[in-house]
């Protein structure tokens, strides 16, 4: 890991890249972004839940700035989600 601060965010970034773009990283982020509410809103009504789910949501969103994502590839997450919720209610 390099020495300069710089250089070492740069080459972190470059690891999230290289584990969160592969196949089995891809799998692995879209339920982290699932766990960490990225694609649901923190407000609860309660102070105490909203800011957990702040908190939670919070790692969702540094590892994001890592990997840098487009516009492209967060439209495809989402879209993800809401199919799986939709597949979820007509299973209930």
């Amino acid at each position: 890991m390099p020495r300069n601060p710089f250089k070492r965010r740069i080459a972190l970034g470059q690891d999230y890249r290289d584990i969160f773009l592969s196949a089995a990283g891809e799998r692995v982020m879209a339920d982290l972004m699932r766990q960490c509410g990225m694609l649901e809103t923190s407000m609860d009504g309660s102070p105490e839940r909203t800011a957990f789910r702040e908190g939670r949501r919070s790692i969702g969103l540094h590892v994001m700035e890592q990997l840098r994502w487009s516009e492209p590839e967060l439209v495809k997450l989402a879209q993800e989600r809401t199919t799986e919720r939709l597949d979820a209610a007509e299973e209930e």
